[in-house]
C-alpha cells in the first residue's frame, strides 16, 4: 500500500499508474459499467487517512473505491481534505463484509422490508481497513467486490 498524491483534477501521476500496472481505457470502464463504488464510510486502518481526522462528531470521513489493473485506489474527503493510497492486488489478504439486517416501512399501512447496512475489512498482511456501509450503497458494494477481480478474496457473510 501506497499513499498516491492526485493534482487538483484527481489524476494520479504516471509513477503511481504504473505502481498499479495501469487504469482501464474508456471502453473497458464502459464494458465493465464502471470502476468506481458508491461511497461508503472510512473507520481506521490507513495511517494517511487517519492524519485527516481530527475527531469531530459533525465530519464524516467519506471513501470510495476504483478498480486498477492491479489492484485499488481509495479516495478518502472529509470536508474537501482530500487524501488517496493504492493497494496491490496481491497484498490484499481478504475482503469481508457483515451485513445487518434493518427492517424498514414506507408509509403506515405499508409491508416492512428488510434492508442491509455493514461494516466491511479489508484485509492486508500488516493492516486492517475498516469502513462502515450505509443501507443505501450495501447492495451497490456487494456487487462491486464481486466483480472477477476480487470475488475470489470477497466473503460476504450476514448476521
Amino acid at each position: 500500500m501506497i499513499e498516491i498524491k492526485a493534482d487538483r483534477n484527481g489524476k494520479f501521476s504516471p509513477a503511481m499508474i504504473a505502481y498499479l500496472k495501469g487504469q482501464y481505457s474508456v471502453k473497458e470502464r464502459f464494458r465493465k459499467r464502471g470502476v468506481g463504488s458508491s461511497k461508503v464510510v472510512y473507520e481506521s486502518g490507513v495511517k494517511p487517512f487517519d492524519g485527516l481526522l481530527r475527531g469531530m462528531d459533525t465530519e464524516t470521513a467519506f471513501a470510495s473505491f476504483e478498480l486498477q489493473k492491479n489492484g485499488l485506489t481509495i479516495r478518502l474527503n472529509i470536508n474537501q481534505r482530500l487524501s488517496c493510497i493504492g493497494v496491490e492486488s496481491d497484498e490484499i489478504t481478504a475482503i469481508k463484509l457483515m451485513g445487518f439486517p434493518v427492517e424498514v416501512r414506507q408509509g403506515l399501512f405499508a409491508k416492512r422490508k428488510i434492508i442491509y447496512n455493514g461494516k466491511l475489512e479489508i484485509i492486508l498482511p500488516n493492516e486492517t481497513l475498516k469502513f462502515t456501509i450505509r443501507e443505501l450503497e450495501f447492495k451497490d458494494i456487494v456487487k462491486f467486490f464481486s466483480t472477477d477481480e476480487l470475488s475470489e478474496k470477497f466473503h460476504l457473510f450476514y448476521n
